[in-house]
């Protein structure tokens, strides 16, 4: 019973029914690409073998709380800024959020995962707005760099990172600073998920946060209680919460109390000029990312 007490299978019951066809199938997931629809409506071309074509197949959604943290802080109109976009989860969630008069720019340096992300962009319904892409990795400042793509590939797509000395599985990547490009952006959400590159990225981002045009930040970071992240983030004035999911809704709290991620799952943040709207957006029980966005 407790594997059925989860919020994918309690607010969306036909899940069960998904997630039971997954367990009867073929054995392995097919590595070829498939089409598959997520919990919030949206469609996507992935690997069904990969993680996160396995947790959409058997969910619905890829990491409940970043997405739902996608529903409760993106408004119409809004600007986001992806950073580490991969195949385009939560760009093509972002765009539908923010909707035709909203922004969307992502970044995603791999040539594979950039293609599908481009393709996966290339669909939505005219109620989103069409993200602004870029094969491009963030950091301190313009240059080249390697992304190491790492031996675990094969089944998770969102491994590689930008390393210091390149090894036999790197590949060479333009590298930009988000200030080079976010100059006259004004930026409700900047998600960054890159693999330990987080500080690189907000070096690089350090004029737009100095001049307080980006008002969340959601990012990962495994490092959290000694990363450098959070004092840069602390000296521009951010105050960080931790986030994480229970049955009835999404949950967020300070640090002091520790983390609220799951202890099978990354631990996320989110780092605002505002928390107190952050609380405010969080405390509201039940589920948006698990019910229709787009229309039927």
């Amino acid at each position: 019973m407790h594997r059925i007490l989860k919020p994918w299978f309690v607010y969306r019951p036909t899940q069960i029914l998904r997630r039971m066809f997954c367990s009867i199938g073929p054995a392995g997931e097919s590595s070829e690409l498939g089409t598959l629809k997520t919990s919030w409506g949206g469609r996507l071309i992935l690997a069904r073998n990969k993680d996160i074509g396995k947790s959409i197949a058997r969910t619905g959604v890829y990491d409940l709380a970043v997405t739902e943290a996608f529903a409760r802080l993106v408004d119409p109109g809004n600007t986001v800024v992806d950073v580490g976009a991969n195949i385009g989860y939560t760009t093509q969630l972002a765009a539908l959020l923010a909707g035709p008069r909203g922004k969307v720019v992502s970044f995603e340096p791999h040539p594979e995962l950039f293609q599908l992300l481009r393709r996966n962009c290339e669909p939505l319904l005219k109620r989103s707005c069409t993200p602004d892409l870029h094969q491009l990795a963030l950091g301190q400042e313009t240059g080249v760099g390697s992304l190491s793509i790492g031996e675990s590939f094969s089944h998770n797509d969102g491994t590689s990172h930008i390393v210091s000395v390149p090894d036999k599985n790197s590949i060479p990547v333009d590298i930009r600073s988000l200030d080079s490009i976010a100059r006259e952006l004004d930026i409700s959400l900047l998600k960054i998920d890159v693999e330990g590159g987080e500080f690189a990225v907000l070096q690089g981002a350090e004029l737009t946060l100095a001049a307080g045009r980006i008002r969340h930040i959601l990012f990962e970071d495994h490092t959290w209680q000694d990363s450098p992240v959070f004092s840069l983030l602390a000296r521009h004035g951010y105050q960080i919460c931790s986030i994480g999911w229970t049955l009835r809704g999404p949950v967020a709290g300070n640090l002091q109390s520790g983390l609220l991620s799951k202890v099978y799952e990354a631990p996320n943040f989110v780092a605002s000029l505002d928390l107190a709207d952050v609380y405010r957006r969080f405390s509201p029980r039940g589920w948006r990312s698990l019910r229709n966005i787009t229309p039927a």
